[in-house]
Parts: C-alpha cells; structure tokens; sequence
C-alpha cells in the first residue's frame, strides 16, 4: 500500500472517528466533520460513477469541474431529475459548492412558447412544442413558410435546445372559385 492511500486511509478513519463522537453537550460548540480537500479528477470520477447509478437518463448533463465546484448544464425531464443530481453532487466528498444550471423540458418549452410569442412572423400561429432533453419538435400548421422557418430559428436560439426538428407543414391556401 502506497503512503497516500495510507495517509488517505488514516485521514477517512480519524474523519469517521469524529463524525461518531457526540459534539452536541450542553454548553460545548458542535464540531464539524473536518474536510478533507480531494482532487478534481477524483471527485469528477465519484460524480460520475454515482449518475451512472441513476434509474433515469442523464445523456445530456455536463460537467464542469474546478476546484471542487461543480458546474451542472444541460437538459433533464424535470425539476425532480435537475434536484436530484444537484443533491448527488453536493453529497460527494470534496465538493466545495455546486452551480446547478440544468434545464429542465418544461422550462425550454416555456422559453420557446414566449419566444414565438413575442416575435410577429409566429405569434398568431398555433404550434406544437415537444422538447426532450433538448431535442424539439416543432409540429402543426403555420401560414407561410416564412413562419415554418423563423419559428425554427427562435427555438434553435433558446438555452437548453440541441436541436431541432421541424415537423410543421405551411397550411395551404385554396382561392375561392367562383360558382356558376
């Protein structure tokens, strides 16, 4: 066994040590766990192997990591998935803080609905936002192409989206035929 796994050894057992002693006597000021700075790339492989634990899909999460912050992007399905790998990460031995700045796909439909919303080419049309993990689709009918197309562009433009896909057809327009 090397020094540092023996250095490292002793250290987590005096750690455990504390963590069993009752601090809270009356009168006497709690002791905190004595913290025990780790390696980026040893916390990174935790996190990691931790998230690979998760019964859901977390394809589109990165990791950012510096100096045992922690920095969340991506998209996840919901506020529940976004809570619950903030919370794994902070639970990992040396990390000094986490930035959870995940998406959720309700939150990227919610941007692309205001963002359609609020520009003239695509504010009277009536389209379909689907969004998983930052893949949208786009679908219904709009009144010109030009619509088709700049609603793809306002979603492509908004945090969280990875791609697009237009599935909107442009409503065709019949003249009106003169009866006789």
């Amino acid at each position: 066994m090397s020094l540092e796994s023996q250095e490292r050894e002793y250290l987590e057992s005096r750690s455990e040590r504390r963590l069993e002693q009752k601090v809270d006597a009356p009168g006497e000021p709690a002791q905190l766990p004595t913290f025990f700075p780790r390696s980026d790339a040893e916390i990174l492989t935790d996190f990691q192997r931790r998230l690979r634990e998760a019964s859901f899909d977390l394809m589109t999460v990165r990791i950012g990591l510096r100096n045992g912050v922690i920095l969340l992007t991506g998209v996840v399905r919901d506020v529940e998935v976004k809570n619950w790998v903030g919370s794994v990460a902070s639970a990992v031995e040396g990390v000094v803080d986490v930035e959870n700045a995940l998406y959720t796909d309700s939150s990227v439909i919610a941007r692309i609905r205001g963002a359609l919303g609020s520009d003239c080419r695509t504010d009277a049309s009536l389209i379909n936002i689907n969004s998983r993990q930052g893949v949208v689709r786009l679908g219904g009918e709009v009144d010109s192409e030009e619509a088709r197309l700049a609603a793809e562009e306002i979603a492509a433009r908004q945090p969280g989206v990875f791609t697009v896909v237009n599935a909107m057809t442009v409503r065709s327009r019949q003249l009106d035929e003169p009866t006789g």
